[in-house]
């Protein structure tokens, strides 16, 4: 009974997680940062104060993940870019929108923002979210706005508040 249970545990793995001796599947290069596939949240909390693109960091979750939210003035428009948990690479999820709840003044509204997959980004998948709807971009740039980004990865809901910095230049082009 022992051996039929010990066969039938390594066999659920062997299902589960694959060949342990198959090579890993190369993870795409984007520019300077890695693209993986939505897994398990980093386990390490430290992270960069800005994003990969010069962008201000939101945090999803205690620091499972993160989203990097750039306003490019130039194409005025503002690209959310999802980070792992230390902020470094890129993850894609199958989502195709994200939400912008904002509170201004007592009144609440929502905001969608479209999935904009990248030339690297696994098929089916993102990793950037994109818009160019001007009464968004003017209401988080409001002062006393509450704003919180909320997207599913997997099976769970994430919410992170959106505190943009008043006190830099707005020069925020994502960097190349």
């Amino acid at each position: 009974m022992r051996k039929l249970l010990a066969s039938l545990i390594l066999a659920g793995y062997a299902v589960e997680f694959g060949n342990a001796s198959a090579a890993s599947p190369a993870i795409p290069q984007v520019g300077f940062v890695r693209v993986k596939q939505a897994a398990k949240p980093a386990e390490e909390h430290a992270h960069p104060e800005h994003g990969p693109h010069g962008g201000d960091l939101i945090e999803l979750g205690k620091e499972e993940y993160h989203v990097e939210c750039v306003h490019d003035e130039k194409q005025k428009a503002i690209f959310f870019f999802l980070l792992d948990g230390e902020a470094k690479q890129l993850v894609a999820v199958p989502a195709a929108e994200i939400a912008i709840n904002v509170k201004s003044k007592g009144r609440g509204k929502q905001y969608k923002v479209e999935a904009m997959p990248q030339k690297d980004d696994p098929k089916g998948t993102t990793t950037c979210f994109a818009t160019k709807d001007a009464t968004l971009i003017a209401v988080l740039e409001q002062h006393g706005i509450e704003a919180q980004l909320v997207i599913d990865i997997g099976n769970k809901q994430y919410r992170g508040k959106i505190a943009h910095d008043h006190d830099h230049a707005h020069e925020h082009s994502p960097k190349k």
